[in-house]
């Protein structure tokens, strides 16, 4: 186990929240000073209209899943929704609820590495279904 700070975002890791080991995808945000630490939850099975922002103590104990990666699909759908998948000339990205403090209600998770972006659904191609898989099963 490592804490959060030390492990990079984007990677799979194991967190105990609530009293159970839950796989997340570590994310994080970059302010001028400072960077804020985030999990989304993947598994168990999580409700993806509730995905959103968890934020977590930078010293916060994570385990990093090596074996896990995304796997995505093309999916027909007008546009995004919260816990979809989506892509654009970056990369997919995850839209996902921000934190309830925060003045935009919505956040953009580059699923390559894990950094939030503002208004990436502006750039959307296709919406995409997406699985956690292993990554040792390719």
């Amino acid at each position: 186990m490592s804490p959060a700070f030390r492990i990079a975002s984007g990677s799979f890791v194991l967190a105990r929240l609530d009293g159970m080991d839950t796989l997340c995808l570590k994310a994080e945000r970059s302010g001028r000073d400072y960077t804020n630490h985030y999990l989304i939850i993947l598994e168990p099975p999580a409700d993806r209209d509730a995905m959103r922002l968890v934020y977590i103590d930078p010293d916060h104990d994570l385990s990093v899943i090596a074996d896990k990666a995304f796997a995505f699909e093309p999916i027909a759908a007008e546009g995004p929704g919260v816990g979809d998948a989506f892509a654009t000339p970056q990369g997919p990205h995850l839209k996902v609820m921000d934190e309830a403090k925060a003045q935009k209600h919505f956040a953009y998770v580059d699923m390559q590495n894990g950094l939030i972006r503002p208004r990436m659904e502006r750039h959307a191609q296709t919406v995409l279904r997406w699985t956690v898989t292993s990554s040792l099963s390719a």
